[in-house]
């Protein structure tokens, strides 16, 4: 007899899929839903691009001040699957967004990979707080240039809206909802490192 037990099936790819010609009921997306999008959106948390550094790389080659100063350092670049191109680094300063495009040798489509580099001294990576965080609680990273970090794209529970929310789909959400802290990660260790402070 077949197995008719409650199972998930997990994809996790930094490629954007179509939730309805692949079947798949619902998704968590770090990217902007357009307003005339035929997906429904739920916001998890909140996100912040963090610019980071191994301990060993900033005590090697010192640790960045200026958004200038990244032009003297090694920067590993994340290439988007979907454009194909390296994600020019997002940065707040006087109120005001400032892009990047910063020089390295090192260009890699994984996020996780990015940071991965980074905690093997490859250089300065810009990656979401939800993806950096245990890294940064674990002192394998440190946040730099904090004064000018920017928000991005809020992490989203997505799925078709030409579907009924089904009761699996909801208790995904609400699984990924208690996980993630809704005013994002960055706030949460910044709350951590001032009480250990």
């Amino acid at each position: 007899r077949a197995d008719r037990s409650p199972h998930v099936e997990l994809i996790i790819t930094d490629r954007a899929v179509n939730l309805v010609e692949e079947g798949i009921d619902c998704a968590v997306r770090g990217v902007e839903i357009p307003p005339d999008s035929d997906l429904v959106a739920r916001k998890l948390s909140s996100v912040h691009w963090l610019t980071c550094a191994s301990p060993d790389y900033l005590e090697a080659n010192g640790t960045p001040v200026t958004i200038d100063e990244l032009a003297s350092h090694e920067c590993v670049r994340f290439v988007s699957p979907s454009p194909g191109r390296a994600r020019d680094w997002l940065f707040l300063e006087n109120g005001q967004s400032r892009t990047l495009e910063p020089e390295g040798r090192l260009r890699l489509t994984s996020l996780n990979g990015a940071v991965e580099a980074a905690v093997a001294g490859c250089g300065v990576a810009q990656v979401p707080d939800a993806v950096a965080c245990q890294a940064l609680r674990n002192g394998e990273l440190e946040a730099v240039l904090t004064a000018h970090i920017a928000p991005a794209p809020s992490l989203m529970l997505v799925y078709p809206g030409n579907r009924y929310l089904t009761a699996k789909v909801r208790a995904f959400g609400e699984v990924f909802a208690d996980v993630f802290p809704l005013d994002g990660w960055w706030s949460v260790i910044s709350r951590e490192q001032r009480t250990i402070a």
